[in-house]
């Protein structure tokens, strides 16, 4: 926005842990933030952990309160707890967005407050991707938007990629006003968007040094990204495996809007070629997966990934070549590979992952009853100081798959870094509440492989059919008796050739940990 004869370039982060990753990307292209604490909720954990950012990178931090016109707004609660912060109370503006009161000092507040870019418009061109995405609605390609370092940009310029190594001829600069606006040359200071015809989703990665050609060799890279830890997996599957390219397609140009989620390639015997997914948290993937449907009208279905263990067959000559092929170990990356005979295998053996957190030590008992429910074996405790503890544990990839490090999260309100029973009657009673009643009785059980064996089972009772009022009157029994009699054998006959339809969402919804 243009205000008192200034450009403006204010950046909108979700407040969302699962969003971490916008907030620090978007942090390298600013010089000062606005720290938002709404009136009538106080502050939250990530309000802290975004100053924490903001603090590291030596930004000015503007605080800001804001709803103060909402009837249970609590003002000097708010005050006291940003002053924790070390902000004073004649420093924090009240505000209310949504009538506009006070707006404008926070306006004048960002000019006078906020220094300008350190740029160098006399130097050789050098940006920052700190943003990209793809217009699917159209054949412009990666559209990257830029923090211009140094220099400027014009149409008919020539850049170049540093990772990707590849050059261009721009044929469009312009800026977010707040739509896409197309200008003449963007100057160093200046925040923009460039198209260039970059094809693919790689082309375009956030993170990215473009620069002119002729440094090559003696440009200054940026340090890009670290790259975030997922705490939430998923198996992604196209509902019609006929979809699968288009859906990769799709993803490769989600993801390079959103980089923090993790992708590599997974099989499923009943879904058939999807992806392993890795996601910052459960809104982040419901989001991701809900953009997929909006954006780009792919249909997908979100499961558990696949964990590959291996069994050690029991030393037997004849069972390792009838059943294994001689192999004396073999490799199960899904149950329908699980051995039809269980005691022909020795021992199994399961990945196991150890996780090294740093947490607040008043969250200690928590961490430990999370771990312990998700089978971990506890390795080392330390005492950082006083207020961080750091512990390591051992904990089996089966369990830490789907919502593991989500919980971490959870316990210790954001406040953790990290670097990476028998349920069956569980999930068959969780299924029967997410599959809808079919004309006949369904059963559903809970095999392991190619085992006739069921560990668990439960029955799903048919839809009935109200016929009494085509009776017309005559209502004798030997007439209901005959209905009842056609309805069965229909039901049966249904129940032979019949085709059960599972709603995309029972996949994820039964293995969720309440």
């Amino acid at each position: 926005m243009v205000y008192k004869g200034h450009l403006l370039n204010l950046i909108d982060t979700p407040g969302h842990v699962d969003f971490n990753f916008e907030v620090t990307r978007s942090l390298a292209a600013c010089n000062g933030i606005l720290l938002l604490v709404a009136a009538n909720e106080g502050m939250k954990a990530q309000t802290k952990a975004n100053f924490r950012l903001a603090f590291e990178r030596d930004l000015t931090i503007l605080p800001v309160i804001n709803k103060i016109d909402m009837k249970n707004a609590n003002i000097p609660m708010v005050v006291e707890e940003l002053s924790t912060l070390g902000f004073i109370e004649n420093e924090m503006m009240k505000i209310s967005a949504r009538s506009g009161e006070n707006v404008p000092q926070v306006l004048d507040r960002i000019i006078k407050d906020i220094p300008s870019p350190i740029a160098r418009r006399d130097a050789p061109f050098r940006a920052l991707i700190f943003d990209s995405w793809f217009l699917h609605d159209s054949k412009r390609g990666g559209i990257p938007l830029i923090f211009v370092k140094e220099g400027s940009v014009k149409p008919g310029q020539k850049i170049r990629t540093f990772y990707s190594e590849k050059e261009y001829e721009v044929l469009e600069v312009g800026i977010m006003y707040p739509e896409m606006q197309p200008c003449e040359t963007l100057y160093a200071g200046q925040v923009g968007y460039i198209f260039c015809n970059m094809k693919t989703a790689a082309e375009a990665s956030i993170g990215e040094t473009i620069f002119e050609p002729s440094q090559l060799g003696k440009v200054e890279v940026f340090p890009g990204f670290k790259p975030t830890q997922p705490t939430v997996y998923a198996g992604l599957y196209p509902v019609e495996s006929s979809e699968y390219e288009e859906l990769k397609k799709a993803v490769e140009r989600l993801r390079l809007n959103d980089p923090s989620v993790s992708m590599s390639k997974d099989t499923s015997p009943v879904l058939g070629h999807g992806f392993k997914m890795g996601f910052l948290g459960m809104l982040h993937m419901e989001v991701f997966g809900q953009r997929l449907k909006d954006e780009y009208n792919a249909e997908v279905i979100l499961t558990a990934p696949s964990v590959r263990f291996k069994a050690r067959v029991v030393d037997n000559e004849t069972i390792r070549k009838k059943r294994f092929g001689g192999e004396s170990e073999v490799f199960i990356s899904d149950p329908s590979k699980y051995p039809e005979f269980p005691k022909d295998i020795e021992k199994f053996f399961e990945p196991i992952t150890k996780v090294t957190m740093d947490f607040p030590s008043d969250c200690t008992g928590d961490i430990i009853s999370v771990c312990q429910a998700y089978r971990g074996e506890q390795l080392d405790n330390i005492m950082l100081n006083e207020m961080r503890t750091r512990m390591i544990w051992r904990l089996p990839d089966s369990e830490i798959m789907m919502d593991f490090f989500n919980k971490l999260m959870s316990v210790t309100s954001g406040e953790i870094k990290y670097d990476q029973e028998h349920a069956a009657k569980e999930l068959v009673e969780r299924l029967k509440e997410e599959i809808p009643r079919q004309q006949y009785e369904v059963e559903i059980k809970a095999n392991i492989g190619t085992s006739k064996k069921s560990l668990a089972s439960a029955k799903l009772a048919p839809l009935k059919k109200d016929f009494s009022s085509r009776l017309k009157g005559n209502f004798s029994a030997g007439r209901a008796l005959k209905k009842i009699k056609e309805q069965k054998e229909g039901k049966e006959r249904l129940k032979q050739i019949g085709n059960i339809q599972v709603p995309k969402e029972a996949f994820i919804n039964i293995l969720r940990r309440d």
